[in-house]
């Protein structure tokens, strides 16, 4: 695994992250675990990282969002193509982004013509675009600060589309909208929703993910603590956004590996462990 292991050294020398966990495991059950450099507790301890450290997911938190909405509409809680335009107000006042043909400095608006649909929330084909994607969101972004918190999810992301419902793709916050309906849907948070519907089923014990690791008492598991976040409300290091944070064991990870592939199938798996690898090569906390 040397050839593996070795840019990720060769990164910590030089100073360009901080540690890295890797984790893998083959068709025939062998499994590989390595970490390597070190993590800083939120009092200035600095201790080597562990592949039990609790470690931010970032948008891979979506895939397990995805399975949250599915099981939602198998339960029929929740319909993959009825208008979700009612339930999130809040977007669409926002409507359409557009601009005036004379100036493109002008930002103007039209309304939502077509449904909003939890379908194109999971495919991200609803129009919600990260301002740091789409320079036209971003430049409305600035004239229009973020809320400071508390603030509820359509409040967070309410910004004009980028096109109309099912005529474009764009990466961006459609999964934390699906989350928010999840809520509605089901009567609970959405981190208690996927402890409860998705996690305990598979058996991962509940102190290996959470979306608030230090409220929750695992910030001594934890690399780089947000400095913005002192109470672990769930901004993460990265972004802002309410992310998982789970243990970077490969027992862990193995679980929710198995649901992926019988849910999704290869590519999703792949996917996911793809994410694993970007996102659990920690940075400094950015805030």
């Amino acid at each position: 695994m040397s050839a593996l292991e070795q840019p990720f050294i060769d990164a910590i020398g030089a100073g360009k992250i901080e540690g890295a966990v890797l984790e893998g495991r083959s068709t025939s059950n062998k499994a590989y675990s390595k970490a390597m450099g070190n993590r800083t507790l939120p009092d200035g301890t600095v201790k080597p990282l562990e592949s039990s450290s609790i470690l931010f997911l970032a948008s891979a938190t979506k895939l397990l969002t995805t399975i949250a909405v599915l099981q939602c509409c198998e339960k029929g809680l929740l319909s993959l193509d009825a208008d979700q335009r009612p339930q999130l107000p809040e977007i669409e006042e926002q409507g359409v982004l557009t601009y005036h043909e004379e100036s493109s400095d002008i930002p103007v608006t039209k309304p939502l013509e077509k449904p909003l649909t939890l379908r194109h929330l999971l495919t991200h084909s609803s129009g919600l675009v990260y301002p740091f994607i789409d320079p036209r969101i971003g430049k409305w972004r600035e004239a229009h600060p973020e809320p400071k918190p508390p603030f509820t999810i359509p409040q967070r992301f309410a910004v004009p589309l980028a096109f109309q419902p099912g005529e474009g793709w764009g990466y961006g916050a459609s999964l934390d909208v699906a989350g928010h309906l999840v809520e509605q849907a089901s009567g609970l948070k959405l981190d208690e929703y996927i402890r409860k519907n998705l996690l305990q089923p598979i058996g991962i014990d509940l102190q290996e993910v959470s979306f608030f690791p230090m409220k929750e008492g695992l910030s001594d598991r934890m690399p780089e603590c947000n400095p913005k976040d002192p109470h672990g409300r769930g901004y993460s290091s990265v972004g802002g956004h309410t992310d998982l944070f789970m243990d970077g064991d490969d027992n862990s990870n193995s679980k929710v590996f198995a649901l992926m592939r019988r849910i999704f199938g290869h590519l999703w798996v792949a996917a996911w462990m793809a994410w694993s690898v970007s996102v659990w090569i920690f940075p400094t906390a950015l805030f």
